[in-house]
């Protein structure tokens, strides 16, 4: 394995590992918006799980296209470039669309 691809795979692993301490928190961070329903931390508490489940989905995302990155550094920037735009179309600016489907994350 060349240095350039142990380099992809490190930090691919990485940002996996991100993810997954990501989701972990907006996972916790729902059961305490649950618990507080109706209420202004409620909304406080779903605001702030919406914007970690966006950085959620940019690591996700990142390490999994890092793992299969293409031969060149411009492929992989152009994809990363590409997820973002997606992501920004499925969940919206505000993760609205994420509430309305609590089974996401």
């Amino acid at each position: 394995m060349s240095t350039e691809n142990t380099e992809y795979s490190l930090w691919s692993a990485q940002y996996m590992e991100e993810a997954e301490i990501l989701r972990e928190r907006v996972r916790k961070l729902r059961q305490q918006a649950q618990q507080a329903r109706g209420s202004d931390e409620a909304d406080s508490l779903n605001w702030r799980a919406g914007m970690l489940y966006g950085m959620y989905l940019d690591c996700l995302h990142a390490g999994r296209l890092l793992k299969k990155r293409s031969s060149s550094v411009g492929g992989v920037k152009c994809e990363l470039e590409n997820c973002e735009k997606t992501r920004r179309k499925t969940i919206g600016i505000t993760g609205k669309k994420y509430f309305a489907n609590e089974g996401a994350a």
